[in-house]
């Protein structure tokens, strides 16, 4: 990750006995429909109940690991930089909007992006989970090597038949793909480190109706 002006420090150890509880999932309609769109172009062939609960799965998921970032940041003491910001929302926004195949954006990101004060809500947002997981990246000695990457663009490549070339000649969209792959790894960390309980209030029964 870039040098950045903003800063982080753990201020007390992490508890990996604490239990997280999820009694309703949230989503956005847009974010569903992008990603069933998404599904539909990888697996062609896949049944909408297939493709329905995959979402599903990547809902609970998504859903499970803010719930524990939220629950792990009063563990450490975070100092957000204006400036860091700007560059953060500069970059997000630029690509957001040149994102002309549709791969990382939709049209309702394009639009909240174009809100400046929602762009800076997503920029300070986003600055705030990189610095954290980059903190436990150092905590934990997980790291995304230059190869690891260069293995992950080759396989995007070899799948999607799509260019690699502009990513690997610009430092900063290298690593931009090292902090996406590296949020992944912390990611998979935190659900195995964390124990999340669903805890779904009971539909009443429609007979009794």
């Amino acid at each position: 990750m870039e040098k950045l002006k903003s800063t982080i420090k753990k201020n007390s150890e992490l508890n990996y006995s604490q239990e997280f509880e999820i009694s309703q999932l949230h989503a956005d309609k847009n974010y569903v429909e992008f990603q069933r769109k998404k599904l539909k172009e990888i697996m062609p062939n896949a049944s909408m109940e297939d493709i329905d609960r995959q979402i599903a799965n990547v809902i609970a998921r998504n859903n499970s690991v803010d719930l524990i970032v939220a629950g792990i940041y009063k563990h450490f003491d975070i100092n957000i930089d204006n400036d860091d910001v700007k560059a953060f929302a500069e970059r997000i926004k630029n690509n957001v909007l040149n994102d002309k195949n549709g791969n990382l954006s939709n049209d309702t990101m394009k639009k909240m992006v174009e809100d400046d004060k929602t762009l800076q809500d997503i920029a300070t947002s986003t600055l705030k989970r990189n610095l954290l997981f980059n903190e436990l990246a150092a905590l934990w000695d997980i790291r995304i090597t230059d190869d690891d990457v260069k293995k992950s663009l080759d396989n995007y490549y070899q799948k999607t038949n799509s260019p690699i070339r502009d990513i690997l000649n610009d430092k900063n969209k290298f690593e931009s793909i090292r902090q996406i792959m590296l949020n992944e790894r912390i990611s998979i960390e935190l659900l195995n480190r964390f124990k999340v309980k669903f805890n779904f209030p009971k539909q009443p029964d429609k007979k009794n109706n």
